[in-house]
């Protein structure tokens, strides 16, 4: 199995309007978390569930939250190729 990581903004300011996550296998457990940088994912994990990162998805996630990336952009913002 390879990871693929993907970023979406679901312009939802609520938790309870984002979509119902249905986990399976080894996401047993799957659950929405903040993740607009490294540092906020990690707090989240921390503050809501006294959890970490899965050590072999640190260095992918740090990377993909850390990382500007200018076809990623704030709801409503102009695009800039």
């Amino acid at each position: 199995m390879v990871t693929v990581p993907a970023r979406a903004d679901l312009n939802v300011s609520r938790r309870q309007d984002l979509p119902a996550l249905v986990g399976a296998d080894d996401a047993k457990r799957a659950a929405w978390v903040r993740a607009d940088t490294y540092a906020a994912l990690l707090a989240d994990l921390d503050a809501s569930y006294h959890g970490q990162v899965f050590t072999a998805h640190r260095g992918l996630l740090a990377e993909l939250l850390d990382t500007v990336n200018p076809t990623l952009r704030p709801h409503g913002s102009p695009h800039h190729a």
